[in-house]
């Protein structure tokens, strides 16, 4: 059953209450049904992403220019998946562990912990089986043999899909005939109730854009409203406890991190034929690209990284990549008001620094390849979303990035950067060129750094509350009946995507969920 906000009753009981109908909150839903257990998932947005309600991600930046997130974000049926790129990857092992030279890193949970929900995530993005055994693959015939690797980087497995699962067209009518999934659009929370101890929520306060209220009132409660705005609900909901719920040590909101993306090396190839050493995607959803060895990171206290070769495009593919871009997105950017003209102007500076990259090159044996390098961000408890003294439309305190990177992150990069140009001359491929000014830091409000539109770590997952915000099991430490499901209870990022982990992340969750005993 789908219904809008303006049409819910002034009181909503149920077992389980989720925000937010992204690939987090959705996937818990469509889990807790097959596990037969009733659930709310309430949607800010309506059916398809809108600029009134995609307004209300407006987040100010203080530090590191980065990513606009009314450009990033969107608030609809099936929320952000309505912009991803498809590429997916699981973790590997050493993300989730516990690395001496990373300060803040380890999960609570390890790769094996994950692996029967990865499973669970590939059915529900619709690919292929979960096989990341590089050797299995070639010898089924889905890939075609290695690409460049030594012993410092090897061939890492992704899977893409051009044309990728957008949760609310494809999940939509399933929702519609669900007897256990009540969903409500135009639903968007306003506050979190708890009791007068503050250790158990007791309801939702929800409002529509147009000011209709209603409560939920629920034995428990997902919070799936991505990394910023799952930080900023916490934050906002003061009546109890001052500094919010969950805050109790000053963590939520903290470890904001991204995936730093460079494009500034560039790869001089001796051959152009050497190119095809260097990405490859193949017809059955596979795609072989490269990575840091987990052997080489520790040897040489690295951060983990891949990259691609870029391809060169035709004239006018810019162009028509713009034109793909759905057309509430499209018109949601192209409608700001003057006033946000200069944050939205850095999505045209993140393009122009594709220049190169769709440009045609042919017919020479010797050519310049620029790099994409996609890297991990250290854990930084001083990069973090706080709340602005400005409000929303609907009364909520808006919430400010302030994203930072730190010297790990810089002399990783760097570092990374001799070693791939060793192994690259090693093999006779090419020259890697990258200067340091292309590794340093920005400044707050100085250059602009793409943050590849990943979002992670305000609510990192963790056994001590004094170091993290929800425990193993996901649920927000001091809170007997919260629980946060996204990216923003990573604690560490790899350099993988984050919608498969996110997915994988979200079955487990719906499991503890359906398994355990409610609340009291």
């Amino acid at each position: 059953m789908i219904r809008r906000g303006s049409d819910a009753p002034a009181q909503i009981r149920t077992d389980i209450c989720i925000v937010g109908s992204g690939p987090a909150g959705m996937t818990v839903a469509l889990e807790l049904e097959r596990l037969g257990v009733d659930c709310v998932l309430l949607e800010s947005g309506g059916r398809v992403p809108d600029q009134a309600h995609t307004a209300l991600n407006e987040t100010p930046q203080i530090g590191i220019r980065t990513d606009p997130s009314v450009a990033n974000r969107v608030r609809g049926l099936g929320g952000t998946s309505a912009l991803w790129g498809g590429l997916c990857r699981r973790l590997d092992a050493m993300d989730m562990a516990r690395r001496p030279w990373v300060p803040g890193s380890g999960w609570p949970i390890g790769l094996e912990d994950l692996l029967p929900h990865y499973d669970t995530a590939h059915n529900i993005l619709q690919l292929p089986a979960a096989q990341y055994d590089l050797d299995q693959l070639r010898s089924s015939g889905a890939d075609k043999g290695p690409l460049f690797a030594d012993r410092d980087f090897q061939n890492a497995v992704f899977y893409y899909d051009s044309t990728p699962v957008r949760f609310g067209p494809h999940y939509g009518p399933h929702l519609e005939s669900s007897s256990r999934i009540r969903t409500f659009l135009d639903a968007t929370v306003v506050d979190i109730v708890a009791d007068d101890t503050g250790t158990h929520v007791t309801a939702l306060d929800v409002s529509t854009l147009q000011g209709k209220r209603f409560q939920v009132h629920a034995r428990r409660f997902v919070l799936a409203a991505g990394a910023i705005q799952s930080a900023r609900l916490l934050l906002n909901a003061d009546s109890v406890h001052k500094t919010g719920l969950g805050n109790q040590h000053d963590m939520v909101g903290r470890n904001f991190l991204q995936h730093p993306v460079f494009y500034g090396p560039r790869l001089l190839l001796f051959n152009a034929s050497d190119r095809q050493r260097l990405r490859r995607t193949n017809t059955s959803k596979v795609a072989i690209l490269t990575a840091l060895a987990p052997r080489a990171a520790a040897e040489r206290q690295l951060l983990n990284f891949h990259f691609f070769v870029q391809e060169p495009q035709p004239p006018g593919e810019r162009e028509r990549l713009l034109r793909t871009l759905p057309a509430a997105i499209r018109r949601a950017v192209q409608g700001l008001p003057a006033a946000r003209v200069g944050e939205v102007g850095e999505v045209p500076e993140y393009l122009s620094e594709l220049q190169s990259v769709l440009t045609p090159q042919s017919g020479v044996a010797t050519l310049y390849v620029p790099l994409e390098i996609r890297a991990e961000q250290a854990p930084n408890t001083d990069s973090r979303i706080i709340l602005d003294t400005a409000r929303d439309e609907l009364g909520l305190r808006r919430a400010v990035m302030d994203w930072r990177l730190n010297e790990l992150d810089r002399v990783s990069m760097e570092n990374g950067m001799r070693l791939l140009g060793g192994s690259m001359a090693r093999q006779g491929i090419g020259r890697v060129q990258a200067g340091p000014r292309q590794w340093a830091i920005p400044q707050a409000q100085g250059r602009f750094l793409h943050g590849g539109n990943h979002q992670y770590g305000t609510t990192r997952m963790g056994d001590s509350p004094r170091s993290s915000v929800v425990d193993r099991n996901c649920r927000v430490h001091g809170l007997a009946n919260l629980y946060i499901a996204g990216s923003a209870v990573f604690p560490t990022t790899g350099y993988a995507n984050p919608t498969l982990t996110i997915v994988a992340l979200a079955a487990r969750l719906a499991g503890h969920l359906a398994q355990s005993a409610p609340a009291a």
